[in-house]
């Protein structure tokens, strides 16, 4: 058992309180903290303690020196001397970007082809950062708000309608198969795969090139729109209409315009709010997680969770940011077929201990535990202590006590572990305006290979 320091991501749409009040260690922070990596990723390695060693070394280089060890022969036998995943614990403090990650192909594809252009794998206008496809699970540790996915045809068609402004026309009426030869022009951005697709598909497509490529098209006057106005005029037509009908509003349909409407305050001007109508709004109590798979269109809008995924740093991105985006790659890899969010599978392990993991995918599993005690078999494992203490046995005998914000890296060769939680007080920040749930104020993240 190794300790293991996170590598830190002070991106603007980041907390500046909560995870340094759960993390003593970066408590000092001034600003946005948005993300801490505790990650074997190549271009942001954790830094690791291991016994006998002088100093830190690099998570990632730790498992290419020694992958038997750290990774077990089957976890090494399929995806080589690399960590197969990517855990993170994040802080939403305002919505972030718009975007999709890539399907295998094109992460390959693209990782090559900016590579072959000169392309620094650091570079801030860089999309693809290696050539592996984005699968990722977000576990809420509090209210964790997000949109993910295309809603139903009708709820997408019904909102548009109700915003007054031409772009929301447009898009409803390439929902309801209504095009002009504008719109029809956009078929040229689609996929080889949409030769397959079905009509709903290639219409919710060409919705949403309509909205992401519209500030293209449009000039400097996309930017003098009051969406934020428009959105709001919109909710509260839709809920005199409820009122008037003596039928509550469609609350999915209310979740998706509040989305919006912060999306809108945060990025005055961004036609990409609108797309957000066209998507399921996503609340997750604590506890509560929702998997994300490559191609599926997503935003988070506020709030604290755990967050674990494929050994990738891929995320293109079509608006709502300030970072680089890169609309062509999105729209080749883009899922447009509407679907609910896919809800991980659960597996409880005792009263206050929940596994989650993506049916059939093995590169990760993430474990919550509140309390109690549990066993975990010999894998790379990852475990954060997010308050009060948890108890660490190996298989060989040794023990070791994590304290709030602590974390270490367990390698296979330790064996199967046991684990006891104790949770704290909850870790209430911000002077007491911050939710206090049991899983933010103590227990213990577990992230594994699913095999």
């Amino acid at each position: 058992m190794m300790p293991m320091r996170p590598v830190p991501k002070r991106y603007a749409w980041g907390s500046s309180h909560r995870l340094q009040a759960i993390f003593p260690d970066f408590a000092g922070v001034d600003g946005p903290l948005a993300e801490l990596w505790f990650s074997g990723h190549r271009q942001s390695s954790s830094m690791v303690l291991p016994e006998g060693e002088g100093g830190g070394i690099p998570l990632d280089g730790l498992v290419r020196r020694e992958p038997l060890a750290m990774l077990g022969e089957r976890v090494s036998s399929v995806w080589g001397p690399v960590l197969p995943y990517l855990m993170k614990v994040i802080a939403v403090h305002m919505p972030l970007s718009l975007q999709v990650h890539p399907v295998a192909f094109e992460a390959r594809a693209g990782f090559h082809r900016e590579q072959m252009r000169g392309v620094p794998v650091d570079s801030p206008r860089r999309s693809f950062k290696d050539t592996v496809d984005k699968y990722e699970m977000v576990v809420a540790l509090e209210p964790f708000v997000a949109s993910v996915g295309f809603a139903p045809l009708p709820r997408q068609i019904r909102l548009l309608r109700a915003v007054d402004h031409p772009l929301a026309g447009r898009m409803a009426d390439a929902l309801s198969g209504r095009l002009d030869a504008e719109d029809a022009g956009l078929d040229v951005f689609m996929p080889i795969a949409a030769r397959a697709w079905s009509l709903t598909q290639r219409r919710v497509f060409r919705a949403f090139a309509t909205a992401v490529t519209y500030g293209e098209s449009e000039g400097a006057s996309a930017g003098s729109v009051n969406w934020t106005s428009l959105l709001r005029s919109a909710r509260a037509s839709l809920s005199a209409s409820g009122s008037d009908q003596r039928r509550a509003p469609d609350r999915h349909a209310l979740a998706a315009l509040d989305n919006a409407i912060a999306a809108a305050r945060a990025f005055p001007g961004d036609p990409c709010v609108v797309c957000l109508l066209m998507m399921n709004a996503v609340r997750l109590a604590p506890g509560e997680a929702v998997a994300i798979a490559p191609g599926t269109v997503h935003a988070y809008i506020h709030g604290l969770a755990a967050e674990i995924m494929t050994n990738s740093d891929n995320v293109l991105r079509a608006g709502l940011t300030v970072k680089h985006r890169d609309v062509p790659s999105v729209l080749r890899n883009v899922d447009v077929m509407p679907a609910p969010p896919y809800r991980a599978e659960r597996r409880r392990l005792g009263a206050d201990a929940v596994a989650y993991r993506p049916e059939a995918l093995r590169e990760f599993s993430l474990t919550l535990a509140s309390a109690g005690g549990f066993s975990t078999p010999a894998r790379p494992r990852v475990a954060i202590c997010l308050g009060g203490e948890a108890y660490l046995r190996s298989e060989a005998g040794r023990t070791v006590v994590l304290h709030g914000g602590e974390a270490v890296f367990v390698p296979a060769a330790d064996g199967q572990m046991r684990v006891a939680v104790e949770a704290g007080p909850p870790v209430a920040g911000g002077g007491g305006t911050v939710p206090e749930t049991q899983y933010a104020g103590g227990g213990l993240l577990l992230a594994s290979t699913g095999i």
